[in-house]
C-alpha cells in the first residue's frame, strides 16, 4: 500500500457533507495529504427555452457552485488548517462521475459524510454513499452524521475467515501503522454454543494469516462476538469497544457486505453506532497484490 496522499471528498453542501468535510481535513493532517473538495452537477437542458438563455443559466449555476467550494475552502485555511485543499466542478450524473473522476486522477481515498435513518427501519448507508462504494476504485470512508473527529487509534476489521480477507487486511495494517493505530479482528457467531471450535477455527487462520504477513499472531488480535443480526451486533460492539473506525471488504463470496449496506436495521441501532465505516470495494481489492499460497487460508479452515 502507498502512502494516502490524496483523498477526494464530493459534497452536495448538505450539513452532513460538512461534517464528511470536517473529518477529512483532520484525517489528511494525521496523513500528511491533500484534499479534493468535489461537486459534480448536471447542466440545464430544456426544450422550451433557447440555448442562449440555457447556456447563461449554466454558467451562473457554475458561479454560484464554485462560489459554494470556494468559501468551504477559505473556511478551511481560516480554522488554521495547513492541509492543501484543491477544488474542482465536474459535470454529470453524481452516480457515476465520482467513481469515474478517481479513476483518472490518482484519489487514495474517498470520504463521505452520510445521513442518519429517518424511517422505522433504514438501511445503515443511503443508495448514494452504496453505489460509490460499490463501484470506486479505492477505499471509501463513510461518516457518521455528527461524528466528531478523533485521531483513530483502533481499527475493527470485520472478519469471516476467507481468503478475500487477505488483501483488505494487509491494507488495514499498513494503514494502522501509518496511523499509530491498533487492529482487532472480529468475527460474528450466532450463538456462542461452539466458542470452542470457532476459537480453533480462527486460531489455524490467524495463524496462516500471521505467516502470509510477516507477522506475530499477537499483532492480529482476535474477538468472537455473539449476535443474531451481524450488522447490529458489529456496530453496536464497535461502539462498546470505543473502535474509531469499523472496516470491511467487499467480496462476491461473503455476506457481510449485505448485511451492512444493503439490509435493513433497526433505527437505534443506526442512530447509536456513530463509528465511521471504511470500505473496500471489489475493483480496489483486485488491484492490490496477494501473495502466492493465499487461498491457502480457505484450505486451513476447511480442514478444520
Amino acid at each position: 500500500m502507498k502512502a494516502l496522499k490524496t483523498i477526494l471528498v464530493p459534497t452536495d453542501f448538505s450539513s452532513a457533507a460538512l461534517n464528511g468535510i470536517r473529518y477529512a481535513v483532520q484525517l489528511a493532517t494525521l496523513l500528511d495529504a491533500s484534499i479534493i473538495l468535489y461537486h459534480t452537477y448536471s447542466p440545464i437542458k430544456s426544450s422550451f427555452s433557447p440555448e442562449a438563455t440555457q447556456d447563461e443559466e449554466n454558467r451562473e449555476l457554475e458561479r454560484t457552485l464554485f462560489n459554494s467550494l470556494n468559501s468551504i475552502r477559505d473556511e478551511i485555511v481560516q480554522n488554521g488548517s495547513r492541509v492543501p485543499v484543491s477544488i474542482c466542478l465536474d459535470r454529470g450524473h453524481e452516480r457515476n462521475q465520482i467513481t469515474k473522476y478517481c479513476s483518472g486522477n490518482a484519489v487514495d481515498l474517498i470520504i463521505m459524510g452520510t445521513t442518519g435513518a429517518t424511517g422505522a427501519k433504514e438501511v445503515l448507508i443511503g443508495s448514494f454513499t452504496s453505489h460509490v462504494i460499490s463501484t470506486a476504485a479505492c477505499p471509501v470512508l463513510a461518516i457518521p452524521p455528527a461524528f466528531e473527529f478523533k485521531a483513530p487509534k483502533t481499527l475493527l476489521y470485520a472478519s469471516d475467515y476467507k481468503s478475500t480477507d487477505f488483501p483488505g487486511i494487509q491494507y488495514t495494517i499498513k494503514l494502522k501503522d501509518q496511523l499509530q493505530a491498533e487492529l482487532i479482528m472480529v468475527h460474528v457467531v450466532y450463538s456462542l454454543l461452539f466458542a470452542a471450535q470457532e476459537d480453533e477455527l480462527f486460531e489455524a487462520y490467524q495463524a496462516k494469516l500471521a505467516k502470509l504477513l510477516h507477522l506475530n499472531v499477537a499483532e492480529l488480535p482476535y474477538h468472537l462476538v455473539q449476535g443474531e443480526d451481524t450488522a447490529g451486533t458489529l456496530l453496536q460492539y464497535a461502539v462498546k469497544e470505543g473502535a474509531d473506525m469499523l472496516v470491511i471488504s467487499q467480496s462476491k463470496h461473503t455476506n457481510l457486505w449485505d448485511w451492512l449496506f444493503h439490509r435493513s436495521i433497526t433505527k437505534a441501532v443506526v442512530h447509536h453506532a456513530l463509528v465511521p465505516i471504511l470500505a473496500f470495494p471489489t475493483d480496489f481489492l483486485d488491484l492490490l497484490p496477494v501473495p502466492e499460497h493465499t487461498t491457502e487460508l480457505d484450505k486451513t479452515v476447511a480442514g478444520l
